[in-house]
């Protein structure tokens, strides 16, 4: 299965309302959302309003992307781009109320024989260093 047709699922799926569903052990403050094996996971902050969706692939070809591939998967803004994350920021889409915009933010990580891959996704306006917080810790479970 393509990058970007994961991407497509994800995004299909958040327009869907499918939840996502937590558990396990978290840091004081955060707690974590698994993807549905429980293969990986990533940490939120408690009181997380936004959305999160992880999903994992046993296809690893984490590698740079070529420039024609960031452009390919609409990324407005890359943060990083090597071997050990993937992970970019798409232009704010516009709601079904036309008045509030959401972010997405996509982010890959390899180990344990697969490759971690979510979309957190947040309205306008919250805080992008949050996110990379965020972001900063998907991993496969331990």
């Amino acid at each position: 299965m393509s990058r970007a047709t994961i991407a497509l699922a994800l995004a299909t799926m958040l327009w869907l309302g499918i939840p996502i569903i937590a558990s396990g052990q978290a840091p004081a403050g955060w707690k974590p959302v698994k993807d549905r094996t429980g293969v990986c996971q990533i940490f939120v902050p408690n009181g997380w309003n936004q959305s999160v969706m992880i999903v994992h692939s046993t296809h690893v070809r984490l590698k740079p992307m070529s420039e024609d591939t960031v452009t390919h998967v609409g990324a407005d803004k890359l943060f990083e781009n090597t071997t050990q994350r993937f992970f970019f920021v798409r232009k704010p889409v516009a709601m079904n109320d036309g008045k509030s915009f959401l972010v997405n933010y996509h982010v890959e990580v390899p180990g344990n024989g697969v490759e971690c891959i979510a979309e957190i996704n947040v309205k306008q306006g919250y805080s992008e260093d949050e996110v990379k917080k965020i972001a900063a810790n998907l991993a496969p479970v331990k």
